[in-house]
């Protein structure tokens, strides 16, 4: 059987070393220099899952579903904790069928549906490695992860849940928050990237695929970023990434919608907020989602999806940011503060995007300022910018 690290259909764990003396991450490292099958690695994510894990299944209770995905569904439990609170979380529960590739269409005939196939064992190792790299994550800006739950035959990742919804609710709901709202939101999101991708976890990592759907809000206002499922776990000293689950394994094999996964060797994440260097090449670091933060503040800003005015494909606008510098047209009234940190955040160069932390102290003084102005009786330029929502397009720079 094909080796682990080498064979054509490899899953990579590439993570540093083991040097941060984490435990989660030197177990996982450990695979890197073992020689075994597929299937054999994913027992072996899974084992260190469980072992990671303090949660049973029996110590939780579903309400209802509440969502589905290409590979899961999502339903809210109650969880009960050891010292006998109660918690409402979500539960992701990986399918055992999904829709496979769709069959060629047969002028004259009936439309066929896509067969139902079994999850591809590389997702399913994709997902299972997410359960194992979240439970690193102890930031009030990050969605909780309690790992997997022991004692069921199927595999189901509990996390927080966040009943305030998501950042894309917010933006398609016109006038559904303010712009100090939308700034605390910013801030808590930079926040927590600033400690995904600093020293506080001893790793770097890169999301990949930061867009509103994947921020949620907690009860108490606060946004937190969410859904790992594509994030890569970066080198922390050279900035460059290190696959956690290898992407050439979905060469071949198809997703529920019929496409292939190929083009994710490359074209990692969502092609409205992907970066230009993410359409180009496969060489680059966690500034791709400085970019995607961008986009998201912009949409924010405006209240409306970047390039909604439209009438193209997202891959076309990937393509036109990625060779034309095509970005969405800032408003003429906006202020030239927060029109210079937008287009910092999305510029061509990812070295001169700025980093999380400094975003945090940059968007930290803003808040001030608009309190500040507030309290004097004046409305600050950057909340003026956010009322009333203004109409924007596109052009080319």
């Amino acid at each position: 059987m094909a080796s682990f690290k080498k064979a054509k259909g490899k899953i990579m764990l590439s993570i540093s070393n083991g040097r941060n003396g984490l435990g989660i991450t030197s177990r996982l490292a450990e695979l890197n220099d073992l020689d075994m099958s597929l299937e054999s690695a994913r027992e072996k994510i899974r084992a260190i899952s469980l072992e990671e894990s303090n949660i049973d299944v029996s110590q939780l209770k579903k309400i209802k579903r509440i969502g589905e995905g290409g590979f899961a569904i999502v339903e809210l439990h109650e969880l009960t904790l050891p010292d006998g609170t109660v918690t409402k979380v979500a539960v992701k529960i990986l399918k055992d069928k999904v829709p496979g590739p769709k069959p060629k269409a047969v002028p004259g005939a009936d439309y066929e549906p896509p067969p139902m196939v079994s999850v591809p064992p590389e997702a399913i190792a994709r997902f299972e490695a997410e359960a194992v790299l979240t439970k690193l994550f102890k930031s009030k800006n990050v969605v909780k992860s309690y790992g997997i739950a022991k004692g069921s035959d199927k595999f189901m990742f509990v996390q927080e849940c966040c009943s305030g919804g998501s950042l894309l609710d917010k933006i398609q709901k016109p006038r559904s928050y303010s712009a100090e709202e939308a700034l605390g939101w910013a801030i808590d999101t930079a926040r927590g990237l600033a400690y995904l991708q600093g020293s506080s976890v001893n790793i770097s990592v890169a999301h990949r695929d930061l867009k509103p759907e994947n921020i949620l809000i907690s009860d108490e206002g606060v946004a937190k970023i969410a859904d790992f499922g594509l994030s890569r776990m970066m080198d922390p000293e050279v900035n460059r990434q290190q696959e956690l689950v290898g992407e050439d394994v979905m060469k071949d094999q198809f997703g529920p919608d019929g496409h292939s996964f190929s083009k994710m060797t490359r074209q990692t994440g969502t092609a409205r907020y992907m970066a230009p260097e993410c359409f180009t090449s496969t060489d680059y670091s966690r500034k791709v989602d400085v970019f995607s933060y961008g986009i998201m503040i912009y949409e924010l800003w405006t209240r409306k999806r970047a390039y909604e005015d439209l009438y193209l494909t997202m891959d076309t606008v990937a393509k036109m940011v990625a060779t034309e510098n095509f970005r969405p047209t800032i408003p003429k009234h906006w202020p030239p503060e927060l029109k210079g940190f937008i287009e910092e955040c999305w510029h061509p160069n990812p070295e001169v995007r700025p980093e999380f932390d400094a975003i945090v102290v940059r968007l930290t003084k803003m808040m001030q300022a608009i309190n500040e102005a507030t309290e004097a009786g004046q409305v600050h330029p950057a909340l003026a910018a956010l009322e009333p929502p203004m109409s924007a397009c596109c052009t080319i720079s």
